[in-house]
């Protein structure tokens, strides 16, 4: 591991906002939309590790996103149809 970077995600949280609560994360191809990665979820006490397309968005969610540095804001404004 000595040759490894460490990579911190940005922290998106679902809000009211939101049109896509209920719906999963390839149902709306989040990728292809904001280049982001999803590589967790915080939700509640638990945090859920590489969710998968299955995973839904739930409000009060925090995505773990990984992405070029615009990542951040291309994902706000696709979640909440800005």
């Amino acid at each position: 591991f000595s040759n490894t970077t460490s990579i911190t995600p940005y922290e998106i949280e679902v809000t009211e906002k939101c049109t896509f609560i209920g719906k999963s994360i390839g149902a709306v191809s989040f990728w292809q939309h904001t280049g982001g990665t999803i590589v967790g979820i915080r939700r509640g006490d638990q945090t859920i590790l590489s969710p998968g397309p299955y995973a839904t968005f739930e409000l009060g969610d925090v995505l773990l996103v990984l992405g070029e540095e615009n990542v951040y804001i291309a994902v706000k404004m696709f979640l909440e149809d800005e």
